[in-house]
């Protein structure tokens, strides 16, 4: 069964709160950008955006591990009906024998860092640099504070501040599909991280959490110029402390866009495109940054999919994927 947005989101929402080991940005779902394919039971969905003649999932199915199969081939079985293609963006490794059985080319095409803060704390040498950052932080009078709902209308304006200057100043624009985008209602709806600097915000970030606590993740993540060195490092500490003391086992730091792809011999074409990008594609996009800053708290690196009918495809989704984004972010 297929749905738009809005109707559909009251049954997104049932989902996720009863899924089997949700991965935290199946919460991408909220945003209000997706169509829907639901199983027959309702219990499982897949989250998607059409594009030319593509269907693009945002991820694997959500819901029911044992519904997940299935509704791969449904997926797959709606697009051909359409006489469009399916692909799946995103794919985290326990769902590529899945996607492999269902005859998808798959690529990697970045690495998730994921952080274990079960019992994080910022005792020991390897914690040093982010020891260093929070003192600084608080040397310099920031604070941390969780914002849980509802958000009062002079604390979102404030947010929204943050985030206008973040653009402005770095000279972005909102994404969407496979990113957050600073949506009121969106980062009303979950708990909010901020750091204030003699009582004014000065960066925050919007949490998804998932249903079993395996799994936080930070969504828009915005901050202003104040001249203090490692205001985000602060707030990550402070989110990674925080939502280990509430049972969260992994912190989701995102993914490393075309990181770990080496460029050998055997390689596929896309990896060697990959990896010239990473290291030569600075102008376009801080790839070697991201990693870098993502680095410094110890993630364990997990590989992230692209799956397509066909490799040669891949390219193409790419491209599409990338104008999705946009015609997401600016709230068409």
């Amino acid at each position: 069964m297929i749905q738009d947005n809005p109707q559909a989101l009251g049954r997104v929402r049932s989902i996720l709160s009863a899924a089997d080991a949700p991965p935290a940005e199946a919460n991408l779902a909220l945003t209000g950008d997706k169509q829907f394919l639901f199983s027959g039971t309702g219990k499982s969905f897949i989250m998607y955006g059409v594009k030319g003649r593509h269907m693009i999932a945002m991820g694997l199915p959500v819901g029911l591990a044992a519904e997940r199969k299935p509704l791969i081939a449904a997926f797959r079985e709606l697009a051909k009906t359409k006489r469009m293609q399916a692909s799946f963006y995103a794919a985290r490794a326990d769902g590529l024998t899945d996607l492999l059985d269902a005859r998808f080319a798959v690529q990697k095409i970045g690495e998730l860092a994921l952080v274990d803060i079960e019992n994080y704390d910022l005792a020991g040498g390897k914690k040093a640099q982010q020891r260093q950052a929070r003192n600084r932080a608080l040397r310099a009078g920031c604070t941390f504070e969780i914002l849980t709902a509802p958000i009062d209308a002079q604390t979102m304006s404030a947010l929204k501040s943050v985030s206008d200057e973040w653009l402005r100043v770095n000279e972005r624009r909102e994404r969407g599909f496979s990113l957050g985008r600073f949506d009121p209602d969106v980062i009303s709806r979950a708990p909010v991280a901020i750091v204030r600097m003699n009582s004014d915000i000065v960066a925050f970030a919007n949490l998804w959490e998932t249903c079993d606590r395996s799994e936080i993740a930070v969504d828009v993540m915005r901050y202003r110029e104040t001249g203090l060195t490692g205001v985000m490092d602060y707030l990550f500490v402070e989110i990674m402390l925080w939502a280990g003391a509430q049972g969260y086992r992994r912190f989701n730091m995102g993914m490393a866009p075309l990181a770990g792809l080496e460029a050998q011999r055997f390689t596929p074409v896309l990896s060697r495109l990959g990896t010239l990008m990473f290291n030569h594609g600075g102008r376009f996009y801080d790839f070697k940054g991201l990693r870098r800053f993502k680095k410094k708290f110890g993630p364990v690196w997990e590989p992230v999919y692209i799956a397509a009918p066909r490799r040669m495809a891949i390219p193409k989704v790419l491209g599409h994927l990338a104008l999705l984004r946009r015609q997401s972010g600016s709230g068409a």
